[in-house]
């Protein structure tokens, strides 16, 4: 955990004694949501950054609060719970797991090629990170993960060349039909703008003319991603 900003989506926060006080008190939770928040609060589990609407907004709009979520676990029913604390009720900030800590949480029949793919990953200079259901699990060791899950990597990279080299290793991925999760996450620029990796194969090789760019603020359709210099590998067809 660090003491530092904790603005960047699929960022983890830890919350104070206050806030926590303040969001179990302030709130008419139901049963299941009422259950799972106190159990993290006993637990000192994270929550993970959302979407930010207020970021970007005058100063003179009032004090900023920031959004959280958290993915409730099987057991308190899957739902999403969305909880907004002021800056100050953030008392650390971290990180989802690595690939390489949620190596046991893959099915026996796909480790090996799990622990391939996070070396592979790591040659290019990429160390992914895990979050959604299985990057929960890990964290709270209470059940996510079902036979259906999907794998949800972040996957920082530097430029348009990195990004590449990494969807390389991805495709590489034996995949559904071979009884292993799908892998689905994002590739994170510099500016922390997140495309869908499979997004950003599909622009590189012209079959589509924008892709979803995920910001802390909102979401927007981009010709081009994070790297002005960046363009399709091929034309789209009709370009």
């Amino acid at each position: 955990m660090q003491a530092a900003s904790p603005l960047q989506r699929h960022r983890l926060a830890w919350l104070t004694q206050a806030a926590w006080a303040n969001t179990l008190a302030a709130t008419p939770w139901d049963e299941p949501a009422q259950a799972c928040l106190s159990h993290w609060h006993r637990q000192r589990l994270p929550l993970v950054v959302a979407r930010q609407p207020e970021v970007g907004r005058a100063a003179a709009a009032g004090p900023q609060r920031i959004h959280l979520g958290l993915a409730m676990p099987q057991q308190w029913g899957r739902g999403r719970l969305s909880i907004a604390v002021e800056p100050a009720g953030i008392r650390a900030c971290g990180d989802f797991p690595t690939m390489a800590a949620v190596a046991d949480l893959m099915p026996p029949a796909c480790r090996q090629a799990w622990q391939a793919l996070t070396a592979a990953l790591r040659r290019e200079g990429c160390e992914a990170r895990v979050y959604g259901s299985f990057g929960w699990q890990w964290l709270s060791k209470l059940a996510y993960v079902r036979p259906t899950s999907d794998v949800d990597v972040l996957l920082p990279v530097r430029d348009a060349e990195q990004a590449d080299r990494v969807v390389a290793c991805l495709s590489a991925w034996p995949g559904e039909a071979q009884g292993m999760p799908r892998l689905d996450g994002e590739l994170a620029g510099p500016d922390h703008g997140a495309v869908p990796w499979r997004e950003w194969q599909r622009w590189r090789n012209g079959q589509a003319q924008a892709m979803l760019v995920k910001r802390i603020d909102g979401v927007q359709l981009h010709s081009q991603p994070w790297w002005p210099t960046a363009t399709p590998l091929i034309n789209p067809q009709g370009a």
